[in-house]
């Protein structure tokens, strides 16, 4: 696949919620995903914008979640459970392959193959 880049083709930012909007970005440039996925809040180009949609609406029913992905990369669904911050990537829980990078104050993870 293409590159993975930090923008969106709808040239927007939204504060605290670029990790899901890039990352589907990326993935819809790339035919992996479908833009407006039902049940997501999106940009005006049809990116889900909120890991937490990422995770219910395309995590979930496209992969399998594994408790221990080795060192296989995977989309990574991490949250931390003290203030509700959520975030996704691709990678593996040490390295960032795609996304905004890693999140280290996360205090669950789960890995979606």
């Amino acid at each position: 696949m293409p590159d993975y880049k930090n923008s969106c083709v709808c040239k927007e930012r939204y504060n605290g919620l670029n990790c899901a909007h890039f990352l589907t970005n990326w993935l819809i440039e790339n035919k992996k995903m479908q833009p407006n996925l039902a049940g997501c809040y999106t940009c005006p180009s049809g990116r889900p914008i909120r890991a937490a949609d990422v995770r219910n609406h395309y995590f979930i029913p496209n992969f399998t979640l594994t408790a221990d992905p080795g060192k296989k990369e995977c989309f990574i669904y991490c949250i931390n459970n003290d203030n509700g911050r959520e975030h996704v990537y691709y990678g593996t829980k040490n390295h960032c392959s795609a996304g905004t990078g890693l999140y280290s104050d996360a205090t669950k993870y789960e890995y979606y193959i």
